[in-house]
């Protein structure tokens, strides 16, 4: 049991990180994130497929978005692409 919740814990952490592959002139980065807290709740929550509780406190939301960044002048001005991998259903 101890065995699984360090596991789950790893893999919340990775979720909610951003891992940039490498870094100079061009950057390329991962973040995976899955969970959305709505402190006082939404006014849309039926909308939620995935909510954890019946009012949309807390809503299980996976995702990935992919990240490319291009550094025109030093670390200062740069051009970036995001493209987000939405749910197809």
């Amino acid at each position: 049991m101890r065995k699984l919740k360090k596991s789950f814990l790893a893999v919340v952490m990775i979720c909610l990180t951003s891992v940039p592959l490498f870094a100079h002139d061009f950057s390329f980065g991962v973040k995976l994130f899955g969970l959305t807290i709505h402190p006082i709740g939404a006014f849309n929550y039926p909308l939620f497929p995935l909510k954890l509780d019946s009012e949309g406190f807390v809503v299980f939301n996976p995702g990935v978005t992919l990240n490319a960044e291009y550094f025109v002048w030093r670390d200062i001005i740069s051009i970036k692409a995001v493209r987000d991998c939405m749910e197809i259903a």
